[in-house]
């Protein structure tokens, strides 16, 4: 039987630490594809560099998602 994540696109902030960094973890091992983003730049690259073994189903970028304008512009 497949996972209900397997395929799926995930959207996750605050994704390069601590609960956020543990959902993508968790996501990825279940299938998903997962966009993470979080505020540090060196956070999101050393996150990103560590899901690498996931291949094109990892995404990670700079992003407050405070602010609308840097969500948006994607």
């Amino acid at each position: 039987m497949s996972d209900v994540f397997e395929g799926k696109n995930c959207i996750v902030t605050g994704a390069s630490t601590g609960i956020g960094w543990g959902l993508s973890k968790r996501l990825l091992e279940r299938g998903a594809n997962v966009w993470g983003c979080s505020r540090t730049s060196a956070n999101v690259k050393a996150a990103g560099e560590g899901f690498s073994n996931y291949g094109d189903r990892v995404h990670y970028e700079v992003d407050d998602v405070r602010y609308a304008d840097q969500v948006t512009a994607k």
